[in-house]
């Protein structure tokens, strides 16, 4: 072989190796773009949108509130600060059912005022760990006693 026929077989080489890494790497920015959408459109609201469930309507009975001297009446949508200590480092922590980050974890999230808040740690190893917990108005903290 010619040393001509050996830089065109090295340039094809390499022009075909651009554009499979390429490929690759829009794949992965596909992949992590449609994870995040999918995530975040199970994330719980924070804006007090979020509705209980079909039979656990309850009638208006004030509620009080563990950080003012007003009364919250029962069912008012209620934004609070979850900090989650109990379990492993790097448990996976849902609060109602939606996945909302690692432990130990600190975040905003939302609820209705009488209804119980349910917080499950799901360690890599072992059992999951469950906690309920009431949403009133202030900090929803959920260390290691249940």
């Amino acid at each position: 072989m010619n040393e001509r026929t050996l830089r065109t077989a090295g340039t094809w080489t390499r022009t075909a190796a651009a554009v499979v890494a390429l490929l690759v790497a829009g794949r992965f920015t596909f992949v992590a773009v449609s994870s995040a959408l999918a995530k975040s459109s199970m994330a719980p609201p924070i804006d007090g949108s979020a509705r209980a469930p079909r039979g656990t309507e309850r009638s208006a009975r004030p509620v009080l509130s563990s950080t003012s001297s007003a009364p919250v009446v029962f069912g008012t949508p209620i934004r609070m600060t979850a900090m989650v200590t109990a379990g492993p480092d790097r448990s996976d922590v849902f609060i109602d059912g939606a996945n909302v980050g690692k432990s130990p974890y600190v975040g905003d999230i939302s609820c209705r005022a009488g209804d119980t808040v349910l917080v499950r740690i799901v360690p890599i190893r072992g059992n999951p760990i469950e906690f309920q917990r009431p949403c009133t108005k202030g900090t929803l903290r959920v260390d290691e006693s249940p």
